[in-house]
């Protein structure tokens, strides 16, 4: 029709073009109709203005889908559609360029022909066999055999609709969408000198148009190795896929199934053992169309899509359990579900898979507000749009011990074919969350088929109970090039407290009890790491909240560690192997609750600190030395007016420092401000000493716990809220 092509270019730029040209765009195309006086056209452009006015979010992004491989399918009822492809009509025409035995077999190309293979069907098929054959030369059996079941369940799908000679257009079920559109062009089948041509055999022309139309999605081109049933059968009837290992069926199962008039069945081998006498007839990694199943004497009775004339015939048991290796069903779901959503989304790979944790991953949240347990099927289908090669992807749920586990596949789930389902039970008024992984980039729609309308699928923002944090290892810490003693900072060690240290708080509106979760990755394999929690007065770093004693490689983790909420806590991150300056690390945190009620409510707060100074505002360091024979040393500070605050640190120079004390005297009455009988050996810490502002000269009296024969050095970190300044007459005594 004469102005089909400005009726496809104002839908898609309606959808997802310009949306501000489309209206100039419909009046000129108004004033060409009332021209033309044309009963049809006006039809077409009366449905066409009612099509774009109201358009909705999943509808554009069905539309946003519509590309594969640079082609553009779009999602279109096949009612309403034009005679003018949506592509190159060149790109419509399937060829046989890339194989050179194809070419030299088919050297010249035909109308598709209509012709009658099986003239006598009810003689021929007395098996209730179907008269539809694969042709040796496609590597389609998968797609083929789908057919073949389509036809035997009386199925008038997919649709077809002719739009000129030899064209036509398919509506099949991808990349999220049941209507899509698929063009094909008949006029240059690749045939033989003798008239045969590259296609299936069939008495029905529309079988092997609809073999044209799913080889053109599925590879582009005639030279194929194939799929499986699921996939092709999906891409033909929009039936939810199912693999399931034959080994793992019973007969009983087996039976009901292929009986239940609610799916369609085949099955399919992997690599056989052709010496032994049972697989005589059949071939590896192939697939076949189930035709019938006695009950009685349990045999299963097969049709080859690759040879009608074969008389398959095999009963059920182990032989026939090991010679065949999946058992393929797609399940009809207008029989079986009252309700379906779908959320369309991209995975980035390079974003998602950067740490081997389940967070990062996109999150989806399944509810169920009734009051009724439900039974629902989650289908996680991958949007063809690049051939891939090894195209794994998967919904899983996520475990309640944590959200910090390693990404797993379902365990009765095929998770390497692009379609992937997981059928969960969820309690009445209650939520479960759920992952998805990929491998590769990619589009996805998810697909939740329950009986309830009371089933909601979401896929929530990022919660506040959910953190992550990067950080580098750099000389803030006090590291500021490699250091060849690690020992020193490990938990314990004199510069434990130089490793990079982060002030933390669960926020929520009641004290409770939680359960906190944490993880630290880094981007050396041969990295050794470790997390500690402390309390937040536990300034000497004494005593860990479940203590770590081991150092896993390249990744950390920490479970279940019971917190309380409100109060802050201090965490640490230490490296058991030679330090480098500047690296980075990432650190996954999760805050939940102990009982199965939600976490919403909960928050995490973390910041980094230094801890060297106490984090205090003003800071002086001394170094001072015990002489031969001395054990004590006074240190000469002196105050401004002010009420002050004082952090003392001391630290060993050397591991093997021997213990000492502290304590801080007015300088002028000789009062003493801090007193601790106690010696400590290796770094420790005199937290919050309360300076007066009457106080103008203060003493840090150092001791030693033993004399000893050499010198010994130490430093003196102290930080303070008000400037204080060091008095040089510091005095060994």
């Amino acid at each position: 029709m004469t102005y089909e092509h400005e009726i496809n270019d104002i839908l898609k730029e309606a959808y997802i073009g310009k949306h501000s040209t489309v209206n100039a765009k419909l009046l000129n195309l108004l004033q060409h109709t009332k021209e033309s006086n044309d009963p049809i056209l006006l039809k077409q452009v009366i449905w066409l203005n009612e099509q774009i006015k109201n358009i909705t979010d999943r509808e554009r992004v069905e539309w946003l889908m519509s590309v594969v491989r640079d082609k553009f399918y779009p999602p279109l009822c096949i009612d309403n559609a034009t005679s003018i492809p949506w592509n190159n009509i060149d790109s419509s025409v399937l060829k046989v360029d890339q194989s050179k035995t194809l070419k030299e077999k088919y050297p010249i190309t035909g109308s598709l022909k209509e012709t009658k293979y099986f003239p006598n069907e009810e003689v021929v098929m007395p098996d209730h066999k179907i008269p539809i054959e694969q042709s040796a030369d496609i590597g389609d059996c998968s797609l083929v055999a789908s057919i073949i079941n389509i036809r035997k369940a009386l199925l008038d799908i997919p649709r077809i609709k002719k739009v000129s000679d030899n064209c036509y257009q398919v509506q099949l079920h991808f990349n999220g969408s049941d209507k899509r559109l698929v063009y094909v062009e008949s006029s240059q089948i690749p045939t033989k000198l003798d008239g045969d041509q590259l296609s299936l055999k069939s008495n029905s022309k529309d079988d092997k148009i609809i073999e044209i139309a799913c080889l053109d999605i599925n590879t582009g081109s005639y030279d194929t190795q194939g799929s499986n049933v699921v996939i092709d059968t999906y891409l033909m009837t929009g039936f939810i896929p199912e693999i399931i290992p034959v080994k793992n069926v019973t007969f009983e199962r087996f039976s009901k199934y292929f009986k239940s008039n609610l799916c369609l069945m085949a099955i399919g081998t992997s690599d056989i053992n052709k010496d032994d006498p049972f697989n005589k007839n059949l071939l590896p990694f192939h697939d076949y169309v189930i035709i019938e199943i006695n009950d009685i004497t349990k045999q299963v009775a097969l049709q080859d899509p690759l040879d009608l004339k074969l008389n398959l015939k095999f009963t059920f048991n182990e032989l026939f359990q090991r010679s065949f290796y999946q058992l393929y069903m797609n399940w009809d779901p207008t029989k079986l579900f009252k309700s379906e959503r779908r959320l369309t989304f991209r995975y980035d790979s390079a974003e998602a898979n950067v740490l081997d944790s389940i967070y990062g991953k996109p999150f989806f949240k399944l509810t169920n507000k009734s009051s009724n347990n439900q039974t629902v099927w989650l289908f996680l289908e991958t949007h063809i749009e690049q051939d891939i090669k090894e195209n794994i992807a998967y919904i899983q749920r996520i475990p309640p011990s944590s959200m910090l586990s390693k990404p797993f596949p379902p365990n009765d789930s095929v998770v390497d074919i692009g379609l992937q389902l997981l059928k969960v039970d969820i309690p009445g008024t209650s939520f479960m969350n759920f992952f998805v992984y990929s491998k590769n980039n990619a589009h996805f729609t998810l697909h939740s088929h329950s009986i309830s309308t009371a089933i909601q699928l979401t896929k929530p923002k990022i919660q506040n109970y959910i953190s992550a944090s990067e950080f580098t290892w750099n000389k803030s810490d006090g590291i500021t090039a490699k250091v060849s003693r690690p020992m020193e900072y490990l938990i314990g060690g004199r510069n434990f407290y130089l490793n990079p240290t982060f002030a933390l708080e669960i926020r929520s509106d009641d004290n409770e009890e939680i359960l906190f979760d944490i993880q630290l990755h880094s981007i050396f394999t041969d990295d050794i790491l470790s997390v500690q929690i402390f309390n937040t007065n536990d300034e000497n770093l004494l005593n860990p909240i479940l203590p770590m004693s081991d150092y896993p490689s390249s990744m950390c983790t920490k479970l279940g560690v019971p917190l309380m909420t409100n109060i802050k806590y201090k965490l640490i991150f230490s490296r058991y192997k030679e330090l480098t300056a500047n690296e980075k690390y990432t650190v996954l945190m999760y805050a939940k609750r102990k009982s199965d009620q939600s976490n919403e409510g909960l928050s995490i707060d973390i910041n980094r600190i230094y801890n060297e100074y106490g984090g205090l505002a003003y800071q002086n360091k001394a170094n001072i030395t015990f002489e031969p024979t001395k054990n004590r040393y006074k240190l000469f500070l002196t105050n401004t007016d002010r009420t002050n605050e004082l952090f003392i640190r001391i630290k060993p120079a050397e591991e093997t420092g021997k213990a000492v004390r502290c304590n801080v005297f007015d300088g002028e009455s000789h009062e003493c401000i801090f007193h601790d009988n106690n010696f400590y050996k290796g770094t420790f810490v005199i937290p919050k000493v309360p300076i007066e502002s009457d106080c103008k000269s203060i003493v840090l009296l150092v001791e030693l716990e033993e004399i000893i024969n050499r010198n010994l050095a130490y430093q003196i970190f102290i930080g303070s809220k008000w400037k204080i300044s060091r008095d040089e007459k510091g005095q060994k005594i």
